[in-house]
């Protein structure tokens, strides 16, 4: 196999640079063949990927880069994640019929079926709040599917999770204070992501949720800002 650009020279022109470089996403796709939709933004790729830092040319789309505040997952252990589902109320496979999936939701733990909840939307509730205080680590993702009917947590690796502001009954969990200490650098990201200030979410999760833009858009019912 003939390939070129598998190792690059990382370039330290500016601190931008070096930050863009680290953060590239080059496609496998030709370079000469002048199809759109490959080298466009997808609207699942909204804030994960940035809209504007991609070179001109040929290359115009195919190279693109991430967000400033999102990352890659990596593979995480599922046992803790699987023992708090079912201290949450999932019900396990060995304890059910087939008659109970009717009434039911049906629970998946990175694309593996571990159980049943009879209501799904306190069990997101339960593990998010998890996640916030830290027990649960912070790249899992817990989101409800209702045509399908079905609770998808995943903790696996290779998906792209995003920052966002955590908003509670239409306030900003974020306040002034935050950013003072953060200016003054008492305290960094870290630290509002183990207060559960701000947590990260993924394509999965970002579909239920209610994100606003800015802070004149929130309203009684969003979720993240």
């Amino acid at each position: 196999m003939n390939r070129q650009g598998i190792t690059q020279v990382l370039s330290r022109l500016s601190y931008i640079a070096t930050l863009g470089m680290m953060t590239r996403i080059a496609s496998s796709f030709e370079k000469t063949r002048k199809i759109s939709g490959p080298r466009s933004l997808q609207p699942s790729q909204f804030g994960m990927v940035c809209p504007c830092d991609t070179p001109e040319g040929e290359s115009c789309g195919l190279v693109k880069n991430f967000a400033n505040l999102s990352q890659v997952t990596l593979d995480l252990d599922d046992t803790l994640v699987r023992h708090a589902a079912h201290n949450c109320g999932v019900e396990e496979l060995d304890t059910i019929t087939p008659s109970d999936f009717r009434n039911c939701f049906s629970v998946f733990l990175n694309g593996v079926l571990i159980g049943i909840h009879r209501y799904p939307y306190c069990l997101c509730r339960a593990m998010r709040a998890l996640r916030r205080a830290g027990r649960l680590h912070p790249h899992v993702s817990i989101a409800t599917q209702e045509r399908q009917r079905s609770v998808q947590i995943s903790s696996d690796g290779g998906r792209i999770v995003r920052l966002l502001i955590v908003v509670y009954n239409g306030t900003s969990a974020l306040s002034h204070t935050h950013l003072e200490r953060l200016a003054n650098k008492h305290c960094t990201l870290n630290d509002f992501l183990a207060e559960g200030v701000v947590e990260y979410v993924d394509v999965n999760e970002c579909n239920d949720c209610l994100i606003a833009v800015r802070l004149d858009d929130v309203q009684a019912h969003t979720t993240h800002l």
